[in-house]
């Protein structure tokens, strides 16, 4: 997962770089958490609030909205009312995560119908 196809060439990065999409009123922007692979979680959620902070007051530099090796993406934590969504591939990454809200659904388990928080994912 942590490829691109480059001139028909599969490039596989050393480096893990985790784009991370945030939604502006302009549009969608993509920031990266350069070397994630080598951060904690701890310094991988500072690293998400920093980034998106600069996102938000449009203080984002070249180098922090490229290079990213793979992206996740919220596709409706609002509750859009869809069931599946797609996430769109942020070139030329070769994968995208995208998460929906988590809701409460009807789900069997051992022959009863019982409600479960159920969260969908497109990837």
């Amino acid at each position: 997962v942590n490829s691109s196809l480059i001139d028909n060439e599969i490039k596989i990065w050393e480096s893990i770089n985790i784009g991370v999409a945030v939604a502006l009123e302009e549009g969608l922007i993509v920031p990266v958490v350069k070397d994630a692979d080598k951060k904690s979680l701890a310094e991988i959620s500072k690293t998400v609030r920093e980034l998106a902070g600069k996102a938000i007051e449009g203080k984002l530099v070249p180098d922090e909205v490229t290079g990213g090796t793979f992206t996740l993406t919220n596709l409706g934590a609002a509750g859009t009312g869809w069931r599946f969504e797609t996430a769109i591939i942020n070139q030329p990454e070769s994968a995208i995560l995208g998460t929906g809200g988590i809701t409460e659904r009807a789900v069997i388990r051992d022959g009863q119908i019982i409600i479960r928080p159920i969260m969908t994912y497109s990837f």
